[in-house]
C-alpha cells in the first residue's frame, strides 16, 4: 500500500486550511475597539488590532494620526507572514507626542508660529519612548506605508525596536522582517534599532532624528535598499561618540544599494566594530559633517560604484572626528574599494597623502584610480550629476543620477 499519497494529501488539506484561516483586520480613528474588525465596523486602536492577529492575518490601518505606542506579541512564518499596513491610498502617522492641555505657559524667548496668543496654539509634546516594538524573538512581520514621528526615547534606543535585547546569535532570534515605505522622523534618540537575521527594508526614510536614523547590533543577512538617511543627530550629540546617519555593529552581510545619506550631523554610513563583508553600492553620500563612509576594526568592506562628495567638512574636530573626507578605513583589513567618484585626498595610517602613489605605498590598496575633474553639473547648488565628458563616467565610477534630496 502506498502510504506516500495520503501523507501529502494531508499536508496539503493542513497547508490550505491554513490560509484560509487568514483574514483581514482594520483599524479606523472612527472605529470602536467593541467592533467586529471588519472594514464596516473597523477597531480604533492599532494595539488593540496587533494583538488578534495570528500567521497570515493583515492588518490594514485606515487614514489618520493614531497617538499610541504598539507592541507585537506575535508573529508570522515564512509562508504566512503577519502584515501591517496603512490602508493604499491613506497617510497614516503614528505619534509618540499627545497634545498638551492647560496648566502650561511660554517659556521666556520661545516663539508660537502663526498665532499672538497662547491660547489659540495647539502644542503637542513627545511623551511616549517607542512607536512599534516586538515582545522577544518576533519573526516574518511585513510592515508598510506608516510614517513614525515624535519619541521621547534615550540615545541608542530606538523607537522602532525589533529584537533588542536578545544577546548573542541563537536560533530564536528574530528574522524575515520586511519593512517597506515608512518614515521614521524627529526622535529624541535614534529612530530604530534592530538585532536579528535576514532583514529587509525599502523605500524609507530616516529623517531629523535626534541622535541617529538608525542603529543595529548582530543583524545578519540584512539589506536596505533606496533608503534616505537626513539631517540626523538634531540634538547634537557628539560625533565623536555615536550621533550621525546610522551606526552598524557587530553584524556580517549588511548591504546598503542604491541609498542616500545626505546632510547627517556626524559620519555619514558607520561601521563600528566587528562587521564582516558588508557591501555599499550605487549610493550617493553626500555634505555630512564626518566622514561619509567609515568603517573601523571590521573586515572585507567592499564599497563600489558610489558617489560620494562634499563629506568631513564641518565635524568636530578639523577634518572629522572620524576620518577625512570620502571613505576612511581604520584598523580594517580586506577591503575593496572601486568604481567610486569623489573628491577629496587620500588619507592613510593618519598620514594625509595628496597622490594615489603614496596612498597606494601607505596602504597596500592597489592604485587603480585616477585624479581628474569629474566635471559635476553645479556642486554650489548640490547638484552632483556627472556631465557628459567626465572621466568618472568613462570610468563607469559612481552613481549616475543622484536623487534629489527630499
Amino acid at each position: 500500500m502506498n502510504r506516500t499519497l495520503p501523507a501529502i494529501l494531508t499536508l496539503i488539506c493542513c497547508v490550505l486550511q491554513s490560509v484560509a484561516r487568514a483574514e483581514i483586520r482594520h483599524v479606523a480613528v472612527t472605529g470602536d475597539d467593541a467592533g467586529s474588525g471588519t472594514a464596516s465596523n473597523p477597531w480604533r486602536i492599532i494595539k488593540h488590532g496587533a494583538d488578534t492577529l495570528k500567521p497570515g492575518d493583515t492588518l490594514l490601518i485606515g487614514q489618520g494620526l493614531y497617538r499610541e505606542s504598539v507592541e507585537l506579541k506575535h508573529g508570522g512564518t515564512l509562508r504566512a507572514p503577519i502584515v501591517v499596513a496603512a490602508q493604499p491610498g491613506t497617510h497614516v502617522i503614528v505619534s509618540g507626542a499627545d497634545r498638551l492641555g492647560g496648566g502650561w505657559s511660554r517659556p521666556a524667548g520661545a516663539e508660537i508660529r502663526g498665532s499672538g496668543d497662547v491660547g489659540d496654539a495647539e502644542i503637542e509634546a513627545s511623551v511616549r519612548p517607542t512607536w512599534l516594538t516586538a515582545a522577544g524573538p518576533i519573526s516574518y512581520v511585513h510592515v508598510r506605508g506608516l510614517t513614525f514621528r515624535y519619541a521621547s526615547n534615550h540615545a541608542q534606543r530606538g523607537a522602532f525596536s525589533i529584537g533588542q535585547g536578545q544577546g548573542r546569535e541563537s536560533p530564536s532570534v528574530s528574522r524575515g522582517w520586511l519593512v517597506e515605505d515608512c518614515v521614521f522622523e524627529r526622535t529624541n534618540g535614534a529612530g530604530a534599532s534592530f538585532s536579528g537575521r535576514g532583514y529587509l527594508f525599502r523605500r524609507c526614510l530616516f529623517q531629523d532624528n535626534g541622535q541617529l536614523g538608525f542603529g543595529t547590533s548582530r543583524c545578519h543577512d540584512t539589506c536596505m535598499e533606496e533608503r534616505g538617511i537626513y539631517r540626523n543627530n538634531l540634538e547634537g550629540y557628539s560625533t565623536g561618540w555615536e550621533a550621525g546617519g546610522l551606526k552598524v555593529t557587530m553584524s556580517r552581510n549588511f548591504v546598503f544599494s542604491g541609498c542616500r545619506a545626505v546632510d547627517n550631523r556626524g559620519v555619514g554610513i558607520w561601521f563600528d566594530i566587528g562587521k564582516e563583508a558588508p557591501e555599499v553600492k550605487n549610493c550617493y553620500i553626500a555634505d555630512n559633517d564626518e566622514a561619509g563612509i567609515f568603517f573601523e576594526i571590521s573586515f572585507g568592506l567592499h564599497a563600489h560604484d558610489n558617489l560620494i562628495v562634499n563629506n568631513a567638512n564641518n565635524g568636530e574636530s578639523p577634518g572629522g572626528s572620524w576620518g577625512y573626507g570620502g571613505i576612511t578605513l581604520s584598523s580594517s583589513e580586506d577591503c575593496v574599494i572601486e568604481h567610486n567618484t569623489y573628491g577629496a585626498p587620500w588619507r592613510s595610517k593618519s598620514k594625509q597623502v595628496s597622490r594615489i602613489a603614496e596612498f597606494t605605498a601607505a596602504s597596500g590598496i592597489q592604485d587603480t584610480s585616477r585624479v581628474a575633474d569629474p566635471r559635476f553639473a553645479d556642486v554650489q547648488a548640490g547638484d552632483y550629476r556627472l556631465l557628459p565628458g567626465s572621466t568618472a563616467l568613462a570610468m563607469k565610477a559612481g552613481r549616475r543620477e543622484p536623487a534629489a534630496r527630499p
